[in-house]
């Protein structure tokens, strides 16, 4: 991602979630906005694709991406399965390149 496209996520982000709130009014400093209202999640989401955008591999390399959905369909999605507790699911961390399918498939 470059800075206008993090950019553009973010002020989406606080539209959905003004609308989805409840809230009426859109604040006209959208800066300060971001900073009052954006959750935790949406940080990491826009950190995670910063993450995702310094290893440009992962979203231009056939090879890889082929790759990363095999190991996210055939490995991490059985692994989590097999899993037996929540708790015990969070624990584990997935590779970049499968959090990156993961993140592209939600």
């Amino acid at each position: 991602w470059n800075h206008r496209l993090l950019r553009a996520f973010a002020l989406s982000f606080i539209m959905g979630s003004a609308i989805g709130c409840g809230c009426t009014n859109f604040v006209s400093d959208p800066q300060a906005h971001l900073k009052g209202r954006l959750s935790n999640s949406a940080v990491h989401v826009v950190d995670f694709c910063r993450l995702v955008d310094s290893f440009p591999c992962l979203y231009t390399n056939k090879r890889i991406l082929t790759d990363a959905l095999r190991r996210y369909e055939k490995v991490w999605l059985p692994l989590l399965a097999a899993v037996p507790t929540a708790k015990e699911r969070l624990s584990l961390v997935p590779p970049l390149d499968v959090e990156w399918v993961w993140h592209c498939h939600m």
